[in-house]
């Protein structure tokens, strides 16, 4: 059990580490429980301090990782839902990032977690860490197409951003998502 634990800090840290390229997107494989979580990072810049992440839980291949992590200005982990069992997976992925993530100078307050047609398998996530107080995420952003842009304490629902928006609709879309992250 340790060597796994030791394997998974070992990825995570490479994921973190400064001297690492930072193309914009990596695939890494993330282990969990002797299983192998598919993660994609994707990194907004270079040269900026990795002191916020976005978990996004997806049930679709799409590409919104590379432009959110751009546009936010926050390194994004994507979770895919292709596996199976994948909700316990995405629980002990997001789970170990809560726990572990102030290894690398970011606060847990500075997670915040996304989703987009997967809201259900989300909202299981964050009533099961409830109910066991696991983790806590201070931020929530729900996407799916039939959201209007709204704001509700510590939640934000967006449209779809796989969906063909107007630029200047996507524009609005992602100037809220900043406003709600600062």
């Amino acid at each position: 059990m340790e060597n796994i634990r030791y394997r998974l800090y070992r990825e995570l840290r490479g994921i973190f580490h400064p001297s690492i390229s930072r193309e914009n997107i990596s695939n890494y494989q993330i282990v969990l429980q002797n299983d192998l979580l598919p993660v994609g990072v994707f990194y907004p810049k270079k040269d900026i301090p990795l002191d916020h992440i976005i978990i996004y839980v997806t049930g679709e291949n799409n590409n919104i990782g590379k432009e959110l992590a751009l546009q936010t200005n926050h390194l994004v982990f994507v979770l895919e839902n292709n596996q199976n069992n994948f909700f316990n997976q995405c629980y002990d992925m997001m789970k170990y990032l809560y726990h572990n993530i102030g290894k690398y100078d970011i606060s847990k307050d500075h997670i915040t977690v996304m989703s987009d047609s997967t809201i259900d398998i989300l909202d299981e996530i964050l009533l099961r860490s409830k109910e066991t107080q696991d983790f806590y995420f201070q931020k929530e952003i729900y996407s799916n197409s039939n959201s209007e842009i709204k704001m509700d304490k510590n939640q934000l629902f967006i449209p779809d951003l796989n969906s063909k928006y107007s630029l200047n609709m996507r524009s609005q879309v992602f100037e809220m998502i900043n406003q709600f992250l600062a």
